[in-house]
């Protein structure tokens, strides 16, 4: 799983070095893509995702749009070692990021922070979820 996880995190580095205004998001999957697949013995797994401004790019829709300046870009990869998968997701900024990605990042730490707090062995999905809402409310 360690070796899936470095395939991932080369494609994920990879993939959010090539962000910019005016990328189409075929160019991140491949970026991304030729990274892990070039780690030999890497490969994807699922479906690379690329959502960017009101966009989103799943290699068989192929709807793509060009990321502008201040898009929060999101992208997952997947890549597989023996049969072994690390998901790894991503959020980006095109540019600098403005007041309201602020304000949602801040909220997501919280939330997450609040999970993190209570996940442990015997707590229930259910109260994580519970918890995450309050600490994002």
């Amino acid at each position: 799983m360690e070796q899936s996880a470095v395939f991932a995190g080369a494609g994920m580095d990879a993939a959010t070095n090539v962000i910019a205004a005016r990328l189409i998001g075929h160019r991140i999957i491949q970026a991304g893509a030729a990274a892990m697949i070039g780690r030999r013995g890497g490969s994807l797994s699922m479906q690379p995702i690329v959502t960017t401004g009101f966009c989103s790019v799943i290699i068989p829709t192929q709807h793509a749009g060009h990321s502008a300046v201040g898009d929060v870009v999101f992208h997952r990869l997947e890549a597989v070692r023996r049969r072994y998968a690390a998901p790894m997701l991503r959020t980006a900024v095109v540019g600098a990021s403005g007041d309201e990605v602020r304000r949602c990042h801040d909220i997501c730490l919280s939330a997450l922070a609040a999970v993190m707090d209570v996940a442990c062995g015997g707590a229930t999905f259910a109260r994580a979820v519970r918890v995450g809402h309050a600490a994002g409310a």
